[in-house]
């Protein structure tokens, strides 16, 4: 695994040695950056389930401003922390919470962002969670987007709650859907 473009470009990562963690491959991060393009630019990323932080990482390296991660998991967060020697303090904060816990965390700071990252356990009602906070808090700027990585055989609702999919790309077994407002 390593950083595809911008100023960390060929960088490695690393990668927990335990199951739990599935990170985001390159070939799907090197398509989802291409779709993404300059909105990533000075934008404000936040990477929910964020890994070993791949997707944040690679924002950052593409010139995004700022990028928030939250990870519980003590071992991808031991992961997380070592990939992020390779970047400025300045540039992010790490959350070592659930993503929910992070969500009311900003919400009490009114924090809001361009990108959210929502990339959950396959398993689990993780990503519910998540929705149903979003339904009834601001979390993305005016245009902004999440994008949630999903099992490509999850049958998705075009609407979840203010957020309508506006695309959605499948690799594999893998799936990104593209939310706005």
């Amino acid at each position: 695994m390593r950083i595809i473009s911008g100023t960390l470009k060929g960088r490695r990562l690393f990668a927990p040695k335990s199951q739990n963690t599935r990170p985001t491959s390159d070939r799907i991060r090197e398509s989802l950056f291409s779709i993404l393009g300059e909105k990533v630019i000075d934008g404000e990323i936040l990477d929910l389930f964020a890994g070993t932080g791949a997707l944040g990482i690679e924002a950052l390296s593409r010139q995004a401003k700022h990028c928030s991660f939250a990870e519980p998991d003590k071992s991808a967060l031991k992961t997380l922390q070592k990939n992020l020697e390779f970047v400025t303090k300045a540039q992010y904060t790490l959350f070592k919470t659930s993503a929910l816990h992070t969500l009311k965390r900003l919400n009490r700071q009114a924090k809001t962002f361009d990108i959210v990252f929502l990339d959950p356990p396959y398993e689990g009602s993780h990503a519910e969670e998540i929705w149903a906070w979003m339904r009834q808090n601001t979390l993305l700027n005016p245009e902004g987007l999440v994008v949630y990585e999903h099992s490509a055989k999850k049958t998705l609702e075009n609407n979840y709650f203010n957020l309508r999919c506006k695309e959605s790309r499948i690799f594999g077994d893998t799936a990104l859907s593209f939310f706005m407002e």
